[in-house]
């Protein structure tokens, strides 16, 4: 599927759809259509496998889809917005440590990596292959306590740190 942002900040979402990644915002159709998000107004968008994130006008983080690797970040393996009742004001902020949020998303298969407003990098979910960035090969993010302040920035050495991110299948590069 695809997604994008107007001018008007609504979205347009289209594709044929898993029953995951466009969950309740949309309904499943090749042609486009407009989400109404009410009062939050997305920013930035952020696909990957068979979930997604949408960052905010006020600076926050929602994620829904399949979770297995922890990666929508709620420090749980707990699929969100396959069940009437999860989206909206039901779906939790992603907690990105004390008084930080993300300024930059991206998504792999079933990792995510974020810049947050205070030049660290972060990245949880599956690390089977080192795509986390942290040395090994663990996931991060599907047991509680592994998100917010728990979940080490990423060392990119002194005074180094990510001005952009991509991430693919098995791999992040910053």
């Amino acid at each position: 599927f695809s997604c994008l942002s107007t001018k008007r900040l609504s979205n347009l979402a289209m594709g044929r759809g898993n029953g995951r990644s466009l969950l309740r915002w949309v309904v499943f159709s090749s042609a486009p259509l407009v989400v109404e998000s009410g009062d939050l107004v997305p920013t930035e968008l952020s696909l990957g496998g068979a979930h997604s994130c949408a960052t905010f006008q006020d600076g926050n983080t929602k994620c829904w889809g399949k979770a297995n690797d922890g990666h929508l970040g709620y420090g749980d393996t707990v699929d969100r917005g396959d069940d009437v009742g999860e989206m909206g004001d039901n779906l939790l902020y992603v907690d990105f440590g004390t008084d930080r949020q993300a300024i930059l998303l991206s998504a792999g298969s079933a990792h995510r990596c974020a810049i947050l407003d205070d030049n660290t990098t972060k990245c949880w979910g599956q690390g089977t292959n080192g795509q986390l960035g942290h040395g090994d090969s663990l996931t991060r993010g599907d047991e509680p306590n592994e998100m917010g302040d728990n979940l080490a920035a990423l060392d990119f050495g002194t005074d180094r740190y990510a001005v952009s991110l991509a991430s693919g299948l098995y791999h992040s590069c910053a």
